[in-house]
């Protein structure tokens, strides 16, 4: 049994530390991290406290980095959070991220994708427009916001679709083609 706690953490100032010692505590985050996202008996309750020991263990944005490494099977702490359905770890790690990396933005995609969490993709501004910095503008300087809803259908590989897309013509017009982007696997 794994156990995560806060205590597993010294919390010195980096700045006072070898070599030795920050390599050990990066270790030590990181096995505290996996223990969240992959562990089958992690403690909920324990995320929060250990997380901030993590955090004020390491530089913030050392800290930001090991939650953006794809160091746990080749994708990040999020992917698995996402994948594993543990929604609270992946909320506490979106608190210690300033900025996403690209990596990390299409690998959070993908785990989107794996669970066929179409809502989770959305509430995210996971979509493609947000690498699109023309249509991005356009969006956010209209004021568009776009609404799609996944249905699962009734049968195998079926679902249904609604989109609705606002000022579509002044938008097409500007930028000659729209992307709209969903999740949706059948039942």
């Amino acid at each position: 049994m794994s156990s995560i706690s806060a205590d597993s953490v010294q919390c010195e100032p980096s700045f006072a530390l070898s070599r030795a010692q920050t390599k050990q505590i990066r270790t030590t985050v990181q096995s505290l991290i996996r223990g969240m996202v992959i562990a089958p008996d992690f403690i909920l309750s324990s995320v929060g406290p250990t997380l901030d020991a993590c955090a004020t263990s390491l530089p913030a944005a050392e800290f930001s980095d090991i939650l953006q490494e794809s160091n746990i099977e080749g994708h990040t702490p999020l992917y698995w959070a996402i994948v594993n359905k543990r929604p609270e770890v992946l909320s506490a790690f979106h608190k210690f991220i300033t900025a996403y990396k690209n990596d990390t933005f299409h690998d959070v995609r993908l785990a989107c994708m794996v669970a066929n969490d179409h809502t989770l993709f959305t509430r995210l501004s996971l979509t493609s427009a947000r690498l699109y910095k023309m249509e991005k503008t356009l969006n956010l300087s209209l004021g568009c916001p776009d609404e799609i809803q996944v249905y699962e259908g009734d049968t195998e590989n079926q679902f249904t679709v609604k989109m609705q897309i606002t000022m579509f013509q002044t938008r097409i017009r500007a930028v000659q083609k729209l992307r709209m982007e969903f999740i949706a696997q059948g039942m």
